[in-house]
């Protein structure tokens, strides 16, 4: 979602989430700009996949 109406002190303008269905796990992750998106996709994917 964004831009956020305030940044944060880190200078994040966007929030990406990530929500599983079934356990109802999220992660949030504040990104300075939308080209960080399949970064942290592909990062959440990794993480993700190990548990």
């Amino acid at each position: 979602m964004g831009p956020l109406k305030n940044p944060s002190k880190g200078g994040a303008k966007y929030a990406l989430t990530f929500v599983d269905d079934y356990s109802r796990y999220f992660v949030v992750y504040l990104l300075k700009g939308k080209s960080e998106v399949a970064v942290k996709l592909r990062e959440f994917k990794t993480v993700y996949e190990k548990q």
